[in-house]
């Protein structure tokens, strides 16, 4: 196995300075009635990205030339967060304007709201609905590892070797470790920043109002969040501070219960969104333990009690179905946690319609779950494997079909300004657009290639992945689950998971005695044999690497 500095090596020797992605709806009937967003296309790449280009291009030029079979179709499937955008049909007519001659395919463009995506993709799949290529999501039965663990994407070695150098030429092979089992490749990650932490951001006009800019620029303990919130719990434009749709202050890669330099970090080994098993970064990252046992979740848990009885923490966020930024776009609450990057504002003003200040709270990590977010893949039911493989291929290294894919038509859906940002049409606005994806840069292919949003720094690529490179990283990156012999045991983790955690991660009930019962219905669950298996694992891997 190779080291991941080797892999940081390979990636940044084979980078293209750019751009990054996302979004989704469900069917072309669906896109039609819906109403939507959007932003950008026909990127200027920079020199070194058009040398790649033009080193690729007459290969795959000349494949489709000399082809004389049938334009392959293929379904391309993902998901957004808002709205269904309306011009997804515009969209996926001018890509397959740009690709069609240059592969000798054209696209079906399908997409869902994130919080149908789960159910209507493995729906499709288990029907027998045509999907060829699609994106896994962080949350829900659509993760990577979920869907791997199920055997529903087929391995795409063979593939990659023929139809997908170009991609091996941008990230490197060992870009594809995280995503590799028993020597098979089922999986891309995003080329995009992977270096992702966990912020506090609020909204600055209540900043400036109270006069609170001085202890927000300053935060560096659970404390001082605890005074902003008070302050912001006397506003009689809001309901109560913070909340949100499962509201999780924890963070995906730490845990913040006192000082900033106390934060407990921890590498979820692949399994973010249930959180049963993993290793603690700054203690002993050979042993995986039960992460809602540690000493550390329970001191979050007790802050979070702290808030809710104190009315800082909206009543109904355990259950209420709108995203943290939905309630600050309706002047439900008025902050949240965040795990974002670089240009962290310029997404949260995207999605909460106000100007927001954000601080960085925990400083987070690179680990196997950052490159398992957002994962292309090629459905065990793909129907036109090969094309799937020549289309993905392009999405690393044609920063003219990324940008489209990312922002929609240029002069339509977004415009370029003097210092090469790009932003709306005058009159458009994100829901007038139709094709705006909320700022979800971080999805299509090779995501240094994608134009920048208007509001960040123009270099935002180039620095996206400097930080990449000097993030701190977990130790055991590389390490993949198995997770096919523990599919009984998953359901029943989750169900507690999704039972106990929204309220115990909201402050609601008795602290004590909830995380006790949700302890023990976790070990009636299977918790113990999950992670004395997933201990064999890592103990083989480390092995491996010795």
């Amino acid at each position: 196995m190779k080291k991941w500095e080797k892999m940081m090596g390979l990636i940044l020797a084979g980078c293209m300075m750019a751009g990054s992605v996302g979004c989704g709806s469900s069917s072309k009937e669906t896109a039609a009635a819906s109403g939507g967003e959007s932003i950008s296309e026909n990127a200027e790449a920079s020199g070194e990205t058009e040398a790649l280009q033009e080193e690729n291009s007459p290969a795959i030029a000349g494949d489709a030339a000399g082809d004389t079979e049938d334009i392959a179709e293929i379904v391309v499937a993902f998901a957004g967060t808002g709205t269904i955008p309306n011009d997804v049909q515009m969209v996926e007519d001018a890509v397959n304007e740009l690709i069609r001659d240059k592969i000798n395919v054209v696209i079906d463009l399908q997409c869902y709201t994130i919080g149908d995506f789960s159910q209507q993709i493995n729906l499709a799949l288990t029907s027998g609905e045509q999907i060829d290529l699609m994106c896994t999501t962080p949350v829900g039965s659509a993760q990577f590892s979920v869907m791997s663990s199920q055997r529903q994407f087929q391995p795409l070695n063979d593939l990659i070797d023929e139809y997908g150098q170009g991609i091996v030429d941008v990230v490197g092979e060992d870009w594809f470790t995280s995503t590799t089992t028993d020597g098979n490749i089922y999986g891309i990650s995003s080329y995009s920043n992977k270096a992702q932490d966990t912020y506090f951001c609020v909204r600055t006009d209540l900043v400036e109002k109270y006069g609170l800019e001085e202890k927000v620029a300053n935060i560096n303990s659970i404390e001082d969040i605890t005074e902003i919130l008070e302050v912001l719990s006397t506003d009689d434009g809001i309901v109560a501070p913070i909340g949100g749709k499962q509201q999780i202050f924890t963070g995906t890669y730490g845990i913040l219960y006192d000082t900033k330099a106390d934060a407990f970090y921890y590498d979820t080994l692949g399994a973010a969104a249930l959180r049963v098993a993993g290793v603690e970064i700054d203690n002993d990252t050979t042993k995986v333990v039960n992460l809602y046992e540690t000493e550390e979740y329970k001191k979050a848990l007790e802050v979070l009690k702290d808030w809710y009885d104190k009315g800082y923490i909206y009543k109904d966020a355990a259950t209420f179905n709108e995203s943290a930024p939905d309630l600050i776009k309706t002047n439900v609450t008025a902050c949240s946690f965040t795990d974002s990057q670089l240009g962290v504002e310029t997404s949260q003003e995207l999605a909460t319609g106000y100007d927001m200040t954000c601080v960085k709270v925990i400083d987070g990590i690179i680990d196997s779950n950052s490159m398992k977010k957002f994962v292309w893949g090629i459905p065990t039911v793909a129907r036109e494997p090969e094309a799937a493989m020549k289309f993905l291929d392009l999405m690393y290294t044609d920063a003219d079909l990324v940008n489209l894919l990312t922002w929609g038509i240029e002069g339509t859906h977004y415009v370029e300004n003097e210092d090469g940002t790009i932003g709306l049409p005058e009159g458009l606005t994100s829901e007038t657009s139709g094709y705006y994806l909320g700022g979800l840069d971080f999805v299509f292919g090779n995501c240094f290639l994608a134009k920048v949003w208007e509001g960040n720094d123009p270099d935002l690529r180039e620095k996206s992945l400097k930080e990449m490179e000097t993030h701190k990283m977990s130790p055991i990156v590389g390490f993949s689950m198995d997770t096919s012999m523990l599919e009984n045991e998953i359901t029943a983790l989750t169900n507690a998971v999704s039972e106990y955690r929204p309220s115990l991660e909201c402050g609601m009930g008795d602290t004590d005695t909830q995380l006790q019962a949700f302890l023990e219905k976790l070990k009636a669950c299977g918790s113990e044999k999950y992670i004395a298996e997933i201990q064999s694992q890592l103990d083989e891997y480390l092995a491996s690497m010795e």
